[in-house]
């Protein structure tokens, strides 16, 4: 109960102001408790940052299921942008992380490489799978799954230059209408 107040404290601290703002005085002023009673659960802000990056990912893996629920390529490929698009609307979190100097900058590699292995190549090659089992033959699935995370971090970061006041699903039918296009290739 306690370690997801906390997630729900990192990711509005996250959203809201970036990641280099997130401090344990911080998180614990949001959640209503002192700052050493986080240290019940985590043993420093390293640590919170590592789970909160573990629990993303079982976000990602929610979108991906929900992706797969789709009975055809077009359905699952809808599915993904649907569900993606929701979670970053919702959480307001993601394009903060992608974009965050905090986890490219070279003095905290550790955050970088969990967040690259937990969720970058997580997604990557579970979009790679809905492109390689598609009814569609001769697709390469490396490059539509780096096609699909380039609209993502395209779009969400339009979408944060906009202040995040329009709706992402909005980014869908054309998307849509790049990949039936697109497929007509093969």
């Amino acid at each position: 109960m306690r370690k997801r107040q906390i997630f729900i404290a990192v990711n509005n601290i996250i959203s809201e102001k970036g990641l280099s703002a997130l401090t344990t005085t911080e998180i614990a002023k949001r959640v209503g408790i002192s700052q050493p009673a986080i240290y019940k659960h985590f043993k420093n802000k390293d640590e919170i940052l590592l789970y909160f990056i573990g629990e993303i990912r079982k976000e990602l893996e929610k979108i991906i299921k929900k992706a797969n629920s789709g009975k055809n390529f077009f359905e699952k490929i809808e599915n993904l942008y649907n569900a993606h698009f929701k979670f970053v609307t919702e959480t307001k979190v993601m394009p903060r992380i992608v974009f965050s100097d905090e986890i490219h900058g070279i003095e905290n590699y550790d955050k970088k490489i969990k967040f690259r292995k937990e969720c970058f190549d997580f997604y990557k090659n579970e979009i790679e799978k809905i492109f390689k089992n598609c009814e569609i033959k001769k697709i390469d699935e490396k490059i539509c799954a780096e096609i699909i995370i380039g609209t993502f971090m395209s779009v969400s970061l339009k979408w944060m230059l906009y202040d995040m006041k329009y709706p992402l699903e909005k980014e869908i039918p054309p998307l849509m209408e790049f990949w039936k296009n697109y497929i007509k290739n093969f």
